[in-house]
């Protein structure tokens, strides 16, 4: 395989080899769990319906709405920051799951997990 490939083939030949019968090696879906972890979009909520619900209990405080503010901004902050690392890590994933298919014998493991379905 060339290192040109997506983590999106790698996931088509992890999903090949599943349909086929065959047995994926745990460090290869243990690296597109762990890129599925850092594609998922982190969720945030706009702190303005519970500033306004504090606000109308009495309960909104200058710390309070430090506190609300200070959890939006650092939930933003974070996804933001995700998403730049998924970019930026793709292709370290990609070469870690070619390395892994090359080197630690997971591509033989594979093989031999799909030849009794085709002998």
């Amino acid at each position: 395989m060339t290192p040109t490939t997506s983590l999106s083939d790698c996931r088509r030949l992890v999903d090949a080899v599943q349909e086929a019968g065959g047995r994926v090696p745990g460090v290869l879906t243990n690296l597109l769990a762990g890129a599925a972890l850092l594609a998922a979009q982190g969720t945030t909520r706009d702190p303005a319906k519970a500033i306004v619900d504090a606000a109308l209990s009495g309960q909104l405080t200058q710390k309070s709405l430090d506190a609300l503010l200070l959890d939006y901004a650092a939930a933003v902050a974070a996804n933001n920051h995700r998403g730049e690392l998924r970019q930026r890590s793709e292709r370290l994933f990609t070469e870690a799951f070619h390395r892994a298919l090359r080197n630690d014998g997971c591509a033989e493991e594979i093989l031999s997990s799909l030849r009794p379905t085709f002998d």
